[in-house]
């Protein structure tokens, strides 16, 4: 499957460096200080074309959709259109899911396994942390994992099919 210009853009967006990463919420504001999940990345990418608003609660920003619906924690219907993916980043229907720890128990961190995660795929799994993940799992679960958004893309890019449907760049 090749991917869209626009998918391309998140992932490039995700690879950049230029975004804080948090868990739990699209968009979190501390001080100064704003961090992302790797969904909410993609509303800051689409927002002006999706004409999406945003309305801080506490510490987390919504984005608030054209109807007036807020997202907090998984993607506004636009997004969702113009990625081909669905509101929490799961997999593409039939993609098998699954995630398992290490048998020693122990936490291994990436840099630990290996400086590159295309070393780790292996199979349709990846290692990260103290699991084993099967790479079709939603992006909101490696997100929340700690999986830097590095790695997310390069998930993304090596086996889009399991994230992406084919009729995305609507919107």
């Amino acid at each position: 499957m090749e991917l869209t210009k626009e998918q391309r853009k998140w992932i490039n967006e995700l690879k950049s460096g230029r975004y804080s990463q948090c868990e739990g919420f699209l968009k979190t504001k501390k001080g100064k200080n704003t961090s992302y999940c790797c969904l909410g990345v993609a509303c800051e990418t689409f927002k002006r074309r999706c004409h999406l608003k945003q309305r801080a609660y506490g510490g987390s920003i919504s984005f608030i959709n054209k109807d007036g619906s807020a997202y907090d924690s998984y993607l506004p219907p636009d997004v969702q259109d113009i990625l081909g993916i669905n509101a929490y980043g799961h997999r593409a229907p039939g993609a098998p899911a699954g995630y398992y720890r290490f048998g020693d128990g122990k936490v291994k961190f990436m840099e630990e396994i290996s400086q590159n995660l295309e070393d780790n795929l292996d199979g349709g799994h990846v290692k990260y942390g103290k699991y084993i993940y099967w790479v079709t799992l939603p992006l909101i679960h490696y997100n929340d994992s700690g999986m830097p958004f590095e790695q997310i893309a390069m998930i993304l890019e090596t086996y889009p099919s399991h994230y992406f449907t084919s009729n995305a760049g609507g919107a």
